[in-house]
């Protein structure tokens, strides 16, 4: 489950619960497209403000998995 995945990496990254954006519920899975579609979302909910520096990340199958850390 994503789910359990994205609380790991919180728990591990010690992210307060109100600094995770997610719209897995409302969006689904959309593969490459997830990460970029979640940042406009989370701008767009007024999350992400110009100037702030924010914490992409993305898992796969077989574990893959990559993170960047932006200034938006």
């Amino acid at each position: 489950d994503s789910g359990i995945a994205l609380d790991s990496i919180q728990r591990k990254c010690r992210i307060p619960k109100e600094k995770v954006f997610r719209n897995l519920e409302n969006v689904g899975n959309m593969v490459s497209a997830s990460i970029a579609v979640a940042a406009k979302d989370a701008f767009d909910a007024g999350m992400i403000f110009p100037g702030d520096t924010v914490l992409l990340g993305g898992f796969g199958v077989g574990f893959s998995g990559g993170n960047v850390l932006i200034k938006a």
